[in-house]
Parts: structure tokens; C-alpha cells; sequence
């Protein structure tokens, strides 16, 4: 899974990026915050999502400043592991921890 604000990634690959959003602000505007009513609903949707994938990563690139914490808000600390590279954040998934 990518996580970007590049739509046209998506578009231009052979591969689904499986973005679980077309924006991914922590603000609540498009995922929603913790105590939001919608929290838990999102929570499931992604770990769905992740579960039914397959997707055991989750990558950030740098330079687009978003926010991890719209992945990390959504789980536990010990069901993910954080990576960091030259152009890449990352996060390996625990996936005993998807519902």
C-alpha cells in the first residue's frame, strides 16, 4: 500500500496501490480522528482492507510530508515496525493484529 497524494501513480502502473483514501490529512477532513464517531468504522475498513489484500507494508514517501499517523492512529504499536529509507517511511504489518 502507498500512501500519496500522487493520484496519477495509481493510473500510470500495473500495480494497485490500494490506497485506502485519495487524501490523508489527520486534521478529521479525510480520516477521521479519534473521537470521531467514525473512527472505529475507518479502523475496520482499513484493517479489512489490509487483511483481505494481503498487504503486509505500508509505505510514505518523504518528500509529501503526510502525516504516518494516518496509519498509525488506527493500530497498536506492536502490530507494526517502522522503516526508514533514502525516498521511503515504511511500516511491515503484524497481520495477527487485523481483524
Amino acid at each position: 500500500m502507498l500512501l500519496t497524494h500522487y493520484l496519477f501513480l495509481d493510473s500510470i502502473t500495473s500495480s494497485d496501490l490500494n490506497s485506502p483514501s485519495k487524501t490523508h490529512t489527520i486534521d478529521g477532513a479525510s480520516i477521521p480522528i479519534n473521537n470521531s464517531k467514525y473512527f472505529n468504522h475507518y479502523r475496520n475498513f482499513l484493517s479489512a482492507k489490509l487483511k483481505k489484500k494481503e498487504i503486509n507494508k505500508v509505505y510514505f514517501i518523504k518528500n509529501e510530508n503526510i502525516s504516518v499517523e494516518v496509519f498509525t492512529n488506527f493500530f497498536q504499536k506492536d502490530c507494526y515496525k517502522k522503516f526508514e529509507e533514502d525516498v521511503f517511511i515504511y511500516f511491515k504489518i503484524n497481520q495477527s493484529c487485523l481483524n
